[in-house]
C-alpha cells in the first residue's frame, strides 16, 4: 500500500515545485516591471523638466542678448556676446561632464534601482 502512495507524493511534490518556480518567475517579472516603470517615469518627468529649463534658458539668453544689444547699440553684438557665453559654458560642460553629470547620474540610477530592496528589508 505504501508503494501506491509513493507516485502520488512525488507528483504532488513536482506540482508544488513547478507552482513555486512559476510564482517566483511571476514575482521577478512584476519586480522588473515595477523597476522599469519607475525608471521610465523618472526619465519622462526629468525630460519634461529639462525641456522647461531649456526654454527658460533660451528666453533668458534672448533677453540678455537684446539687453546687451540695446546697451551697446548693436543687437548683433549683444547676440554675439551671448553666443560667446554659451560657447564657454559648452566647453566647460564638455570638460567637466564626467565628474559633474555622468558619475552622479550613474549613482542615482543604481540607488533608484536598489531603493525598493532596501525598503523591503527595513
Amino acid at each position: 500500500m505504501s508503494d501506491l502512495n509513493q507516485p502520488d507524493i512525488f507528483d504532488e511534490l513536482k506540482d508544488d515545485a513547478t507552482g513555486w518556480v512559476k510564482a517566483r518567475i511571476d514575482l521577478l517579472r512584476l519586480e522588473l516591471t515595477e523597476r522599469f516603470a519607475t525608471v521610465v517615469a523618472s526619465l519622462v518627468s526629468g525630460g519634461f523638466v529639462l525641456v522647461l529649463v531649456f526654454f527658460l534658458l533660451l528666453f533668458l539668453m534672448l533677453a540678455l542678448g537684446f539687453w546687451l544689444g540695446d546697451l551697446w547699440h548693436s543687437i548683433p553684438l549683444g547676440m554675439l556676446a551671448v553666443a560667446g557665453i554659451v560657447f564657454i559654458k559648452i566647453l566647460l560642460f564638455l570638460a567637466l561632464r564626467k565628474p559633474l553629470l555622468e558619475h552622479p547620474l550613474i549613482d542615482a540610477i543604481i540607488r533608484k534601482s536598489f531603493e525598493h530592496e532596501s525598503s523591503e528589508k527595513s
